[in-house]
């Protein structure tokens, strides 16, 4: 939910300023939430290994007694309790790194940093008058899931020029409404909240597929093969 781009979008337009300080009090909260987990799972470890010890010794005391069968029961069952314990602390410990990992992405420096990107970037109103623009690819790995490249500030008027990855390919684009599988398949995904879109095209068997990212939204009618 807070990733840099969610940050972005979430700072953008005429609701910024409210949802800054939405931003920072749920930062506060996750804070305190951290870091009441942290001391609750602290003590809540420090009570039950003791109780574990002291369950441990009662158990190997025992073995000293007439039957020791009954020794090894309960030290088995103290074995099998401890592998419970370890497990709801992992999920704690899971927990824990998960809440601290959001409240870092919502410190004052991060906030501050999207918001001046943000401030960067021309709104729609700002480029209506814009000349259109044409962003030329000629090879799917010009932009992978590993290396995507962005295009930002993408209007209605604009295009996206494929006609390169097309011929390297050697097949025509189609476009399909799922993940595309086989080569020259396209799908164009646009996330309305981000105002973003995804652009992917599949490669050759084995090759990785073309990834682009777009800020704005793109239309088939923007393609150009």
């Amino acid at each position: 939910m807070f990733q840099p781009e969610n940050r972005r979008a979430a700072l953008r337009g005429p609701d910024a300023k409210a949802n800054r300080q939405k931003l920072e009090e749920m930062n506060v909260l996750l804070d305190e939430g951290a870091k009441n987990l942290n001391s609750a799972r602290h003590k809540t470890t420090e009570q039950v290994m003791n109780r574990f010890t002291f369950k441990n010794i009662e158990a190997l005391l025992g073995a000293f007694d007439s039957d020791a069968s009954i020794s090894v029961g309960r030290l088995d069952h103290s074995l099998a309790e401890l592998t419970k314990i370890e497990q709801n602390y992992s999920r704690m410990d899971s927990t824990y790194k998960t809440l601290s990992n959001t409240c870092n992405s919502l410190a004052k420096d991060k906030l501050d940093a999207s918001q001046a990107d943000t401030a960067s970037m021309p709104s729609a109103s700002d480029t209506h008058n814009d000349t259109c623009a044409t962003y030329s690819f000629s090879s799917a790995s010009e932009s992978t899931l590993e290396s995507p490249q962005e295009v930002r500030n993408f209007k209605s008027q604009d295009k996206l020029n494929l006609a390169g990855i097309q011929k390297q390919l050697n097949t025509s684009l189609r476009t399909v409404e799922r993940t595309p599988e086989s080569s020259g398949e396209i799908q164009i995904q646009y996330l309305p909240n981000n105002n973003a879109s995804v652009v992917v095209i599949a490669d050759a068997p084995g090759k990785p597929a073309f990834v682009l990212k777009v800020f704005g939204e793109v239309r088939q009618s923007n393609i150009v093969t």
